[in-house]
């Protein structure tokens, strides 16, 4: 005769089967503000990284956000050590190269494929670390009037005035 006792191990990965299967059917989708400019407000005119500043948001969920600060040297105050290259080639093919959903922007930190366009390509910005923010921050940080979300303009992320504010 079978043993009708099912482990506990069994019977949570069924639940979380279900669970995954399910919720995009409960869950509603999130409309994060992924390939949109943030403009910050004089709310934070007191804060020395975001004052005047305008990110780019590279992406944004759930869980948190990413971006870029497209009119200084750093992307951010995360990880400043860090390398990205933000672009707008679309014929490279290159190791990490993240597609920024609704743009026609990339981003990546292989530095390689760039070394000898630098200065001469405007469709190119190099950034040192990135802004982040956790669960919800973001849009808490919106919500209160921190920051104004204006649509994506390549001009303004990638024009050399941009970057000397």
């Amino acid at each position: 005769m079978l043993d009708q006792h099912v482990p506990r191990s069994s019977l949570i990965f069924f639940a979380l089967a279900i669970l995954v299967f399910a919720s995009p059917y409960i869950i509603p989708p999130y409309e994060g503000h992924q390939g949109k400019l943030l403009v910050a407000t004089s709310k934070l005119d007191n804060d020395p990284v975001f004052k005047k500043s305008i990110i780019l948001v590279v992406r944004h969920d759930r869980l948190g956000a990413f971006g870029m600060i497209i009119n200084r040297p750093f992307g951010g105050p995360m990880e400043a050590e860090h390398v990205y290259v933000l672009h707008r080639l679309s014929n490279l093919n290159i190791e990490r190269n993240l597609s920024i959903q609704g743009t026609d922007a990339f981003i990546t930190d292989n530095l390689e494929p760039f070394s000898n366009m630098l200065d001469v390509n405007s469709s190119v910005l190099i950034l040192n670390g990135y802004s982040g923010w956790g669960m919800y921050q973001l849009d808490k940080e919106i919500k209160h009037g921190n920051w104004q979300v204006i649509p994506y303009d390549k001009d303004m992320v990638f024009s050399k005035e941009a970057h000397n504010p």
